[in-house]
């Protein structure tokens, strides 16, 4: 491709000029988790676009729209790359993963009248799977292959609408033409950058070439350093590709200036933020950038041991961007990575929006100077005064030079602000975008505004954002919309939110939202919070006095309203930003449940309970106190170990039975307390991941540890918890429940539901049971016949202590349940069936499941093992993580062992035919307990099951928040809780 082609020099005219100057300089290295997973030169770079710019180019005209529909990675830049060399516009979208992604992504397309989808590799080979199967089986083979609604729905729209599609696929062997001829001009499109904002429905930025050209002349200038030419220059970037910030900072602006980007998926940052630094360190990395969340993450996540490990004096400059930017973020990196090299005038603050490109200003200097201290109580009336050391002042961080025209507009009157007055910022620049696609009106809203005292000043983009001008250098205060007025003074609810966020370590960080609401006819200030999947109920309480408490002493405010919520409620762009006045919206038309509610009229009271704190010199200690005091010494001592790893105020008073990840206690604290631990056992006694695993909570851990340590007078076994191996059981009422655990699975599966359950006064059995459970058994070749009798002979010999006996189960524990049932139809009290498996037809059965036949009935189910993969019937992240961290170990987690014999899993279907013949002899009452996002199995066994046992009372729970494994999921409480209350009620009737 000849430059002479081009009427208007492009970005990929730029990559082509570096292609032919240094043709093997690699472009793009991609990296998996922490390996390499491939990279691509320039020349390769060229070669694929032009392959796939030819096949573009046989099916659309220029300036059509093309949805780019590809996972983060070499598909999506090539993808990227061939829209703009063909001079058609890439509309880039993520992949729909549910049904709130699927909503807006049919919208967009819609909404843009593309006429080509390209999908990546991965995306296209689920649907043409999918495709095929709809096509020549639609109803017989659906299930197997794993044809989900989702993928339906949208071959579905995708039929609707006779968009063509074409599949990306860098890896085919092709001999591409040399050159794909365009003639590009300045104002035609390069693509559409569709945003949600925090405000408003997604609109779609038109971003033409000349834009794209001049603001990467612009962050290159700005970037610009003396240790380093800029095609010298390495950028390492996790964020995600389909936002402004990730696509021109981490994919087009390293390449328009020659250099090499370094790309790792944003989920892979997001399990280990650690990576972020673990990756500028390795690749001697230049430039980076991300929002100011993702630093204060990286800086709390990333454990001491590795700073040594690091150097990242490479480091030259750090952008912290698309959200409003804290000096105690940027000093918390500094301090805790100075010590690896890291430099203090790399930040680099600055300020943009998709409307611009990208950037609007930013701080090119480098210098420690970037704070303004202004008064906290001007502030509140949109007044700037600097203040000195006695003054009670507000820390602002500078957004840097502008890098256009920019004024600081009054936006009610559309005058121009006077000097230190906050008001609306406008640009004017040959990066302002054309407009929003096919929306007039907001267009004409946004980019056209002229000011009223100097109209013929021509056209400005309202970018929404509140600020002003001091030293001409930029401060971002917040948007319009979000602002809080109370009795007369602005709050800006990132300033609250930031606090709340730091009230307790149970919140979530970045998940916490304020806005305003009326509360008899008074203005007050309203506080979501997402609280932590494993936080215990009890806390709820305490966590909003400590939140106001906070908002009193950083705000000098009280919240009327604070609504603690699961995770995950709070409405957010793709991009992570919080949606706020969405979710006032959805908290007023009660569509988001909180867990826990204040008002300023409850009367709360605090729960300051003592504590009792160790001495380092944990083993002299233990040995010298007495026999019955040791288990109550060391349960206290680690209970304030958690105490201190996690964070959690010393009054916090923490359950010896609750599992350690329930207890607030991410990977990286659990690992600080596990080495915390080793090191005052010394060589005593060697605390592996199993050990954790087999005692997941204080008590067991204890009682595990006493045990070990063997001292003169050895403490006596109270139960044997820790041995997956042996019966479990919990002494309580006259009323038993025996439970039964997943195939190849182990006690800790049921182990929750069991403690709560016994808590409430039920005895409880979890027997084990012979080539049936976890598969370090002897003997693991046992017919499902053989797991019958033994289960059948269990529930005989309860039946002779208890006067009432109720049988439950998890997964194909349900089904030997249900045949329990069958078998003493008159004296099995009721039936708990949890997440039953009779069809495997969850999202995430792989789609040769239908082949497994081949070895069931044969010789090979004696040899082949079926290995367990993500997400291992867990939605909950953290727990995932470490169930994830053991089954690549080949170890054994909470959801079983890391693999199943096919003999099993062929025992398994034999049982399920044996179950189906009798479940019409079921007449006991049953629950059901199913979630809806089950990855094994459909919520089709529990409709399937309603239908076809005769019991009259019958009673469905479907879970909205948990995969397979509900006993141990984010919603293991509502099993609880639901267990419960269908036990009292099946004695009442």
């Amino acid at each position: 491709m000849s430059s002479s082609l081009y009427s208007f020099p492009t970005i990929f005219h730029q990559i082509i000029q570096h292609k032919n100057k240094n043709p093997q300089k690699v472009a793009y290295r991609f990296i998996n988790k922490d390996r390499e997973s491939g990279y691509i030169t320039y020349d390769e770079l060229c070669r694929q676009v032009f392959y796939l710019g030819y096949q573009i180019q046989q099916r659309t005209n220029p300036q059509d729209r093309v949805i780019l529909c590809a996972q983060p990675g070499l598909d999506f830049i090539v993808g990227f790359y061939a829209c703009l060399a063909t001079g058609t516009i890439a509309v880039p979208l993520i992949p729909p993963l549910n049904k709130m992604m699927m909503n807006r992504f049919l919208h967009i397309i819609n909404n843009v009248e593309a006429q080509l989808i390209l999908f990546d590799k991965k995306t296209s080979h689920m649907l043409r799977i999918d495709q095929n199967t709809d096509q020549f089986m639609p109803h017989l083979l659906k299930p197997l292959l794993r044809v989900s609604s989702l993928h339906e729905h949208l071959l579905n729209q995708l039929k609707d609408t006779r968009l063509d599609t074409l599949f990306i696929d860098p890896s085919q062997e092709v001999n591409p033409p040399s050159e794909i001829a365009y003639p590009c001009a300045e104002n035609d499109v390069a693509f559409i950058q569709y945003t949600s904002g925090s405000t408003s429905d997604p609109k779609g930025v038109l971003v033409t070439h000349a834009n794209l050209m001049d603001n990467s002349s612009i962050i290159k200038e700005m970037c610009q350093n003396s240790e380093k030419n800029s095609e010298d220059m390495i950028t390492y970037s996790w964020l995600p590709p389909y936002h402004d910030m990730g696509l021109i900072a981490g994919i087009i602006q390293p390449t328009y200036a020659g250099g090499t980007s370094i790309i790792l998926p944003t989920l892979d940052f997001i399990q280990r933020p650690a990576r972020w630094v673990e990756g500028i360190s390795k690749y001697r990395c230049n430039l980076t950038g991300g929002p100011n969340f993702a630093y204060e993450l990286c800086a709390l996540k990333t454990p001491a041991d590795l700073l040594n490990q690091l150097d990242l004096s490479c480091l030259l400059a750090a952008a912290n961007g698309a959200e409003p930017i804290h000096y105690k973020t940027m000093e918390l990196f500094y301090n805790t990575f100075a010590k690896a090299g890291l430099k203090r005038n790399v930040f680099l603050p600055c300020y943009g929006l998709a409307e611009s490109t990208l950037m609007v200003s930013g701080k090119s200097s480098l210098t420690d100077d970037i704070t303004f201290s202004v008064n906290k109580k001007k502030l509140k009336h949109n007044l700037i005064e600097a203040c000195g050391i006695e003054t009670e002042k507000t820390v602002l961080v500078s957004s840097g030079t502008p890098r256009m025209p920019l004024k600081i507009v009054n936006p009610n009157d559309q005058n121009e602000c006077a000097s230190l007055e906050i008001g609306e910022i406008w640009v004017q620049s040959r990066s302002v975008a054309k407009g929003y696609y096919n929306n007039p009106d907001e267009t004409e809203k946004a980019f056209h505004a002229r000011l009223k005292n100097n109209p013929d000043q021509g056209h400005y983009l309202r970018t929404g954002d509140l600020g002003f001008l001091y030293q001409n250098e930029l401060y971002v205060c917040g948007r319009i919309k979000n602002m809080i007025i109370i009795r007369g003074q602005n709050y800006y609810p990132h300033d609250i939110e930031l606090a709340v966020a730091h009230a307790d370590p149970l919140i979530r960080k970045s998940c916490v939202v304020a806005y305003a609401s009326q509360f008899n006819d008074e203005e007050g200030v309203v506080v979501v919070a997402e609280v932590k999947a494993n936080a215990d109920p009890q806390f709820y309480p305490e966590l909003t006095i400590k939140i106001n408490q906070m908002l009193a002493q950083e705000i000098h405010l009280a919240a009327k309203q604070i609504l603690l919520v699961p995770p995950k409620s709070i409405p957010k762009t793709t991009s992570g930003k919080l949606q706020r006045i969405k979710c006032k919206e959805l908290i007023e038309e009660n569509k988001i449940t909180p867990l826990f509610s204040y008002c300023a009229t409850d009367d709360l009271k605090e729960n300051n309970l003592p504590y009792q704190k160790l001495e380092n010199q944990l083993l002299s200690i233990l040995e010298e106190t007495s026999e019955d005091k040791r288990p109550i010494l060391l349960q206290n001592y680690l209970q304030q170990l958690v105490k201190e790893v996690a964070h959690l105020p010393n009054e916090t008073v923490i359950d010896p039975e609750r599992r350690f990840l329930e207890l607030g206690l991410d990977s990286i604290m659990f690992i600080e307390f596990k080495n915390t631990l080793q090191k005052l056992l010394g060589d005593k006694i060697t605390l592996t991941n199993e050990v954790f695993f087999e005692n997941d909570h204080i008590a067991s851990l204890s009682h595990y540890l006493l045990e070990q340590l063997q001292f003169k007078k050895p403490i006596a076994h109270s139960f044997p918890a820790n041995n997956l191996h042996q019966d479990i059981h919990f002494e309580g009422g006259e009323h038993a429940v025996l439970l039964l655990y997943g195939l190849s699975g182990t006690p800790l599966e049921l182990m929750y539901l069991a403690r709560n359950l016994n808590q409430q006064g039920y005895s409880i059995e979890i027997p084990h049971i012979d080539g049936y459970a976890y598969l370090k058994d002897k003997n693991t070749n046992v017919p499902h016949e053989e797991w019958i009798e033994s289960i059948a002979h269990y529930f005989q010999r309860m039946k002779q202590k208890y006067k009432t006996v109720s049988v439950g189960g998890l997964c194909v524990g349900s089904i030997l349940s249900l045949k329990l049932a069958a078998l003493f139809p008159s004296q099995v009290k009721s039936l708990i069936i949890l997440s039953p498996s009779f069809f495997y037809d969850g999202w995430a059965v792989p789609w040769y499941s239908f082949l497994s036949p081949i070895i069931y009935y044969t010789p090979l189910k004696y040899f082949f093992y079926y290995k367990e993969k993500a997400p291992y019937g867990i939605k909950n992240e953290e727990t995932r993580k470490m169930i994830e961290d053991e089954m690549q170990e080949n170890r054994y987690s909470i959801t079983g062992g890391s693999k199943i014999s096919y003999y099993r899993l062929y025992e398994a279907q034999r049982l399920n035919k044996n179950v189906k013949r009798h479940l019409a002899n079921i007449n006991c009452p049953v629950l059901m307990i199913h979630a809806a996002e089950d990855e094994t199995a459909s919520v089709r066994n529990v409709r399937f099951l309603e239908k076809k046992i005769q019991s009259k009372t019958k009673k469905k729970v479907i879970l909205t928040n948990s995969y397979h494994i509900v006993t141990a999921d984010n919603d293991k409480d509502i099993v609880v809780d639901e267990t419960i209350n269908f036990l009292r009620q099946i004695v009442t009737e």
